[in-house]
């Protein structure tokens, strides 16, 4: 699927497990361009059988499952291997990626053209990122949980607010 965007700043967020060397598994992605014009959101299929996992990472995940994500690891969705390759093809038009998780940073690293902007620890809103909303995604309220979808939004209203309170640059004045 080809997206046209209007902007060129996205924020991501990806929520997921770690295999047994630590490497992140995107179970949920989701997007959100600077003027908001253009959102994506997706349940990530797991790229593995649950058996195929060690036991210390069946259990890490299932912990994750049930405190932190509000998604199984067997939750059907979009294909692990589309879904890689949606995030790894970021249209060149955007220019500036900004995401919170390390791991995510991490992931998006194959993007030389694009900047990437770590916003960890710049937000403290960010660091308790629940709040009281129901997720129709998820099916539960986002009080219990991280979403990806809430996370991209607090990023871009901090980005936004962030601006605002910026003076505006002047023009050196010009002298003839």
């Amino acid at each position: 699927e080809e997206m046209e965007f209007r902007c060129d700043t996205i924020f991501i967020d990806i929520q997921g497990f770690t295999d047994d060397i630590g490497t992140l598994i995107p179970k949920e992605v989701a997007w959100i361009t600077l003027d908001a014009t253009a959102e994506f959101q997706a349940i990530i299929e797991a790229p593995c059988e649950w058996k195929s996992l060690a036991t210390k990472s069946q259990i890490i995940n299932d912990y994750l499952s049930k405190t932190r994500l509000g998604i199984s690891w067997n939750q059907p969705g979009m294909s692990h291997s589309r879904m890689r390759t949606f995030c790894t093809q970021i249209p060149p038009e955007i220019n500036i990626i900004y995401t919170y998780h390390f791991q995510v940073k991490r992931f998006l690293t194959m993007h030389p053209h694009q900047r990437i902007i770590f916003l960890c620890g710049r937000i403290p809103q960010l660091n308790n990122l629940r709040e009281k909303k129901y997720c129709t995604y998820h099916q539960k309220f986002t009080q219990n949980f991280n979403c990806a979808t809430a996370n991209v939004r607090r990023m871009r209203e901090h980005v936004l607010s962030t601006q605002a309170e910026m003076p505006v640059a002047t023009p050196p004045e010009t002298h003839p």
